[in-house]
């Protein structure tokens, strides 16, 4: 299964974080908390998350491409994982609205 970065891009409460990250069935995700980050948690994040500074607020999906690019060294991500730069999902402001992760998948150009 991928492992997918994921990044909330809106004032994304923990509470709703964690209800996504509770269910097993569909958590195959890791948290990007700060765009400073050199490591992440293995494999998926587990619930329950603390408050954190979110270093992704109003970031768009273009802006993330640019970052899993350009910035974000390889080192970073666990080679053991299934965690890959060219995939990623988002909670944005309309996650919180009807609680839906979007997921992008980059193309070669």
């Amino acid at each position: 299964m991928t492992t997918y970065l994921l990044f909330c891009t809106a004032e994304v409460s923990t509470e709703t974080i964690n209800k996504l990250l509770k269910q097993p069935e569909i958590n195959c995700f890791v948290l990007a908390r700060d765009p400073s980050q050199t490591c992440f948690d293995h494999w998926r994040t587990n619930p329950p998350i603390s408050p954190f500074k979110n270093g992704f607020l109003g970031w768009s999906a273009s802006q993330i491409q640019q970052y899993l690019r350009d910035q974000l060294s390889e080192s970073a991500l666990d080679p053991q994982t299934n965690i890959t730069g060219e995939e990623f999902a988002i909670l944005d402001q309309r996650s919180i609205e009807d609680e839906t992760v979007l997921i992008y998948q980059l193309l070669d150009e």
